[in-house]
């Protein structure tokens, strides 16, 4: 809401300088005590005028698009914000699982070594013990 009052009043302030009268009156052959030349109808500045609201009006609805075009791009750099944060997120959880996974298999294997040297280690033993005995 405060963008719109302030492309308002920016649409205003342009307007009043469009409008600035006696830059008009000079331009149409008038002054302010004088009014209209009999050279120059009161419809040129009319038509000044009208060019001026209508540029008001399209400077006015530029500004507002301006400012929606903003919220947006806000709302964007939020979003974006978010799906850094999630992928930085993401990148720490999968590094830990790896480290975690990792850790696992090495446990596995060093247990299956070890079973498999008590195994070997029993049936050398028996073996020995046939064969001496």
């Amino acid at each position: 809401m405060v963008a719109l009052n302030v492309v308002q009043a920016f649409a205003d302030q342009f307007a009043a300088s469009l409008l600035d009268l006696p830059k008009y009156h000079d331009r149409l052959g008038m002054t302010a005590a004088t009014g209209p030349s009999e050279t120059t109808p009161l419809t040129a500045l009319d038509r000044a005028e009208a060019d001026a609201a209508e540029v008001k009006q399209i400077v006015k609805r530029t500004l507002e698009q301006l400012a929606i075009r903003g919220d947006k791009l806000d709302e964007l750099d939020e979003k974006a914000s978010e799906i850094t944060y999630g992928a930085e997120k993401f990148n720490h959880r999968s590094t830990v699982l790896k480290n975690h996974s990792r850790r696992q298999r090495n446990y596995a294997l060093f247990t299956c070594t070890i079973v498999t040297l008590i195994i070997a280690g029993g049936i050398i033993g028996i073996a020995l013990v046939v064969k001496l005995g």
